[in-house]
């Protein structure tokens, strides 16, 4: 179709594995009424110009596991493409009901997806690596990554808001930009998070999915950027994650209750500093290899806790089922809330200071390496 389009109604359009193409807009005659279905085999479809520029259409589904292509804004009650093509997107998408891009996505601008439940179900990627495209989904219902994100090309960003829960599936997301996850999260499948020095961020919960066989992992590589858990994490029913490892990061804010199989968080880039502000519930260790570490809230570690990082800072009770050792090149610092009690030993063998007023207790040895002040009174027990 060489000129504008209207529908007057709903309308099939097929082709037995030929093209297909619209060159012009393609409109509707009332707002999400006029539905539209382009059944193309392995023919390529674009449309050229804005779907329901004037009148929104209705449900838009195109099939071809070939390449669709849509090149304008679509505005539409909502749309569907098939598995086993390409879809290219090089503008907004926006439904007042559901998205479902069954193919794979490819990003030919930044791109702003609007709808209820919004379905990604195979891999997502800017158009070229030299070109890094934003995608920001907003969806009020649910949200679902089904395939690797950015892993032939990065994307520039990912924002996933809109007020309702995200399903990450994707296994790997890759952005040269932020993360920010604020809708609630449930993580489908061990998951890796990694950004170019650019901040990871979740406002809101944070859980496994409870009908894995075993508990999702979660590692997040930020560089010099900052990661912020700013909701409960592992809270739901069955909702434990797995093993979580923070590659890489400048500073860390645990903002709520907090609970998973383990917590590591290696030397990363910057000399930042990690808060632990939320109640920290672990099945296995905790260990900490980054710049400084803050504990405003309790920690309960089934496992040994280790410190390798430069100053320690506890001002709420530690647990551990393991053994206590702490290699501080900074300050060590306990105030009368910040008891540490450890199955095994305490062990100090840092170069720093150790300003002491809360309690130590231990079913081992008990030992300093460097001097010791007091700053109250205490009660070491081994």
């Amino acid at each position: 179709f060489a000129t504008g389009v209207t529908l007057t109604g709903n309308v099939v359009f097929s082709t037995t594995n030929g093209a297909a193409t619209f060159a012009e807009v393609v409109d509707g005659t009332a707002d999400n009424d006029q539905n539209l279905t382009l059944n193309a085999g392995t023919g390529v479809v674009t449309f050229a110009k804005a779907l329901g520029a004037v009148k929104k259409l209705g449900d838009v589904v195109a099939n071809s596991t070939g390449a669709t292509k849509f090149q304008g804004a679509v505005l539409a009650k909502s749309l569907t493409t098939n598995a086993g093509g390409s879809t290219e997107l090089s503008a907004d998408v926006t439904t007042t009901a559901a998205q479902s891009f069954g193919d794979a996505l490819s990003l030919k601008n930044n791109i702003i997806l609007s709808g209820t439940d919004i379905t990604l179900a195979q891999t997502v990627n800017s158009d070229a690596a030299l070109t890094k495209r934003t995608l920001q989904v907003t969806g009020s219902g649910v949200t679902t990554f089904g395939g690797i994100v950015g892993g032939t090309a990065e994307l520039a960003s990912l924002t996933v808001d809109g007020g309702g829960t995200t399903l990450l599936n994707a296994g790997t997301v890759t952005t040269a930009g932020a993360q920010s996850y604020t809708d609630a999260v449930t993580l489908g499948a061990d998951t890796t998070l990694v950004t170019t020095n650019s901040s990871v961020g979740f406002t809101s919960t944070l859980n496994s999915w409870a009908s894995l066989s075993a508990p999702a992992t979660l590692s997040i590589t930020a560089g010099t950027g900052n990661i912020t858990l700013g909701g409960i994490v592992g809270g739901a029913t069955g909702g434990a994650l797995g093993a979580v490892t923070l590659v890489s990061a400048t500073n860390v804010g645990i903002n709520a209750a907090f609970t998973a199989a383990s917590l590591t968080q290696q030397a990363g880039a910057g000399s930042g500093t990690t808060t632990i502000g939320g109640a920290t519930t672990l099945t296995g260790a905790l260990g900490f290899a980054g710049g400084n570490l803050v504990i405003n809230a309790a920690v309960g570690a089934g496992g040994a806790v280790s410190f390798t990082g430069s100053a320690l800072t506890v001002n709420a009770a530690v647990t551990a089922g393991g053994a206590v050792t702490v290699a501080n090149p900074g300050t060590v610092t306990t105030s009368a809330t910040g008891d540490i009690n450890a199955t095994g030993a305490f062990t100090q063998s840092g170069t720093g200071a150790n300003n002491l007023s809360g309690d130590i207790a231990t079913t081992g040895n008990i030992s300093f390496l460097s001097a010791v002040e007091l700053t109250g009174n205490i009660a070491a027990t081994a």
